[in-house]
C-alpha cells in the first residue's frame, strides 16, 4: 500500500499521521493519534505493517491531554492492550517510543498488568472485581532495543510492563510526565542496569532515594528534572 493510500485511509478512519520522509522511500518517524472513540485496529495495523521493517521512531497518541477529564478517551480495554502489544511487536528496529493517553481509570479495569508467564508481583493483583489487562510475552522482547522511552497521561496500564522490560543499558532518554508514576522497585532496577542516559524526567513525585540512585548510576547526564517526596 503507498503512503498516499494510508494517508486516505487516515482521513477515513478519523486518524491524522505525520510522516517524516526526508531520506528514506518509508518513514522511519511515524506518529499516529488514536482517535477518540474507537480504536480502529485494523488501520493501525494496515499502517504499521507497511512500515515496520524500517520503523525506529513511534509516537502513539489518543485523546486530547488538554481536554477535562470528563471528556477525555474512556479507559483502554484488553483489544487496545492486544493493539498495542501488536504494534509493537511488529516493530523489530524501534528504538523510539512515545505514549501519549488521555483518558481515566474505572472500577473495573486496573492498570497493573503482568507479563504471560511470569510471576505476578503485589502490585500485579487487581482490585476485588477489576479485570487486568494481560500482554504477551512477546511484548517484552519487542521493546528490548528502545533508547528513548517519553510516556505521558494515563499510560498505567503499560508502564510496568514496559519498565520491566527496557535494556537498561541501551537506554538514553527517560521522560515521565506527571501522571506517571514509576514505582521504588522500577526506579531500582533502571538504576541497577543503566549508565547512558543523558535525560531524565521524572515530573510526579517519586521516591527520594530510588530516584538518587538512578541519577548517580548515570553519570553523563546532560538534562535532569527529577521531583521527590518531600
Amino acid at each position: 500500500m503507498s503512503l498516499d493510500a494510508i494517508r486516505s485511509q487516515l482521513t477515513a478512519d478519523d486518524f491524522s499521521a505525520s510522516i517524516d520522509e526526508a531520506h528514506t522511500s518509508l518513514p522511519s518517524s511515524i506518529t499516529l493519534i488514536w482517535a477518540r472513540g474507537g480504536s480502529n485496529a485494523s488501520t493501525l495495523h494496515t499502517i504499521i505493517s507497511t512500515v515496520s521493517g524500517n520503523l525506529t521512531h513511534l509516537a502513539l497518541h489518543r485523546g486530547n491531554l488538554t481536554d477535562p477529564p470528563a471528556q477525555r478517551e474512556d479507559a483502554l480495554t484488553q483489544d487496545d492492550a492486544d493493539t498495542l502489544a501488536s504494534l509493537l511487536a511488529a516493530a523489530p528496529k524501534l528504538t523510539k517510543l512515545e505514549l501519549g493517553f488521555a483518558g481515566y481509570a474505572p472500577d473495573s479495569v486496573t492498570y497493573a498488568p503482568s507479563l504471560e508467564g511470569t510471576q505476578a508481583t503485589t502490585a500485579d493483583i487487581p482490585a476485588a472485581g477489576a479485570t487486568p489487562l494481560v500482554y504477551p510475552s512477546t511484548f517484552a522482547k519487542s521493546i528490548g532495543n528502545l533508547v528513548s522511552f517519553i510516556a505521558t497521561g494515563q499510560v498505567d496500564f503499560v508502564l510496568p510492563v514496559i519498565l520491566g522490560s527496557l535494556d537498561g543499558t541501551k537506554l538514553t532518554e527517560l521522560a515521565l510526565g506527571d501522571t506517571v508514576v514509576p514505582s521504588s522497585a522500577e526506579l531500582e532496577k533502571l538504576a541497577a542496569e543503566t549508565g547512558k542516559l543523558q535525560r531524565l524526567y521524572l515530573a510526579a513525585n517519586v521516591d527520594t532515594a530510588a530516584a538518587k540512585k538512578l541519577v548517580d548510576a548515570n553519570k553523563g547526564l546532560k538534562e535532569t528534572r527529577v521531583y521527590v517526596l518531600d
